[in-house]
């Protein structure tokens, strides 16, 4: 009762509506498919790959809705390739696949969360009764290849300026090499003056749900 309250106080009723309405999606999310992709991980509780370990943010999975909302925007012909930096256990992989992405694929460099990933795919693709596309590499985001097939990009704050200008460098030469319309997603967007000052990157639209704020940017060649 104290925590509601305090809620109330701090995000008003319809913010924290929001929040509760997204916490109970989240749990039948994850008791539809049989799958776990809820709760918060610290660093220092994980075996990470890289050496960037200090400079990764603790891993928090996306609400399922706040996701859903964003993903619904994106136009069908953009929803082919869909990249998660700091894909944690997989719940945006998921989602993109149910939002119509032919494929998405997760980064992550903490190896008991790509164990749970792995586990959670296996399941999601048992209770759909298909392949679904989605996959997970083990990897350091610096050291990640973006390739001409990816169209859509996904972070939710998942490590601090460093790295994201890092990643960032990698999409930008990308799109150099392989001009096409992309968009990036930015949730908890605590560093998108980074973004913001990419060449040709051009902030579409804000969504907001709950507690989640998401800025969306979109690059067209």
């Amino acid at each position: 009762m104290r925590r509601l309250v305090t809620a109330l106080r701090n995000r008003g009723i319809r913010r924290t509506g929001q929040s509760i309405v997204a916490l109970a999606d989240d749990r039948l999310f994850d008791l539809r498919y049989g799958i776990r992709t809820s709760g918060i991980k610290q660093l220092a509780e994980l075996d990470v790959r890289g050496a960037n370990r200090d400079k990764g943010i603790w891993f928090q999975p996306i609400q399922v809705r706040h996701l859903r909302r964003l993903l619904d925007r994106i136009p069908m012909e953009s929803r082919t390739s869909f990249v998660d930096f700091g894909s944690g256990k997989g719940r945006t992989l998921f989602v993109a696949h149910l939002c119509g992405f032919r494929k998405a694929v997760g980064v992550e460099f903490a190896r008991e969360l790509c164990a749970m990933a792995d586990e959670n795919l296996r399941k999601f693709e048992a209770s759909t009764g298909k392949k679904s596309g989605v996959s997970t590499v083990h990897l350091d985001v610096t050291e990640f290849e973006v390739k001409p097939e990816h169209s859509v990009f996904y972070f939710f704050n998942p490590f601090d300026g460093d790295v994201l200008t890092k990643v960032l460098s990698a999409i930008e030469k990308s799109l150099c090499d392989t001009p096409r319309t992309v968009w990036l997603l930015y949730s908890n967007p605590v560093h998108r003056n980074l973004v913001e000052q990419m060449p040709g990157f051009v902030e579409v639209w804000r969504e907001t749900w709950g507690t989640e704020k998401t800025i969306v940017f979109r690059f067209d060649p």
